[in-house]
């Protein structure tokens, strides 16, 4: 199978996963960090990987909706814009602010370098990004009983991953990566 018909088989678990388990994809796994975020971040800001869209309403909320955060994901109708993270249809350089909570280890491990590429694409020099990534394999299961977390990684190889691409991480005792974006 080719990197394109495993990502439509992705794409099918968490398209299944969002009509039949109503409550997947809806934990707001940034809520714990919000108001660090809320006093660290600019604006615009986008959350990658958004599920049911939590972290990003909960922001406009926070603001009465004075500001631009936008949440994509592919699967869910709830995003701002529902979108594959390695085709996102934005403008270059235009976040401040780049976030994703329990996101990167459901990609691929070949698609991780794709949408590491799309961040920076998106994102200005010295955005900010704020992620957490699990380093287990996920309890929910696709509708075939299979893993939704094809990329299980430890936090140095995360750390690795994103210097290879001029994004400067550290994780935190919450289990936070924070750092910037640099081009």
């Amino acid at each position: 199978m080719n990197l394109y018909e495993e990502r439509l088989n992705e794409q099918k678990k968490y398209e299944w996963l969002s009509i039949n388990n109503p409550l997947y994809g809806g934990t707001n796994h940034g809520k714990p960090f919000i108001e660090y975020i809320l006093k660290n971040c600019y604006f615009p800001l986008i959350d990658i990987g958004c599920g049911r869209n939590n972290f990003t309403k909960l922001i406009k909320k926070n603001h009465n909706n004075a500001i631009t955060a936008i949440g994509i994901d592919f699967a869910f109708k709830e995003a701002d814009i529902i979108c594959s993270a390695n085709n996102i249809p934005i403008q270059n350089n235009y976040f401040n602010t780049v976030t994703s909570f329990d996101f990167f280890e459901h990609l691929l491990e070949d698609d991780v370098d794709y949408v590491i590429k799309e961040i920076i694409r998106i994102s200005n020099n010295n955005s900010l990004f704020f992620a957490t990534i699990s380093s287990k394999d996920s309890v929910n299961r696709g509708p075939n009983g299979e893993t939704l977390h094809p990329t299980i990684k430890n936090s140095d190889w995360w750390i690795s991953k994103f210097a290879e691409f001029n994004i400067s991480v550290y994780i935190d005792s919450a289990g936070l990566y924070q750092g910037k974006i640099l081009k």
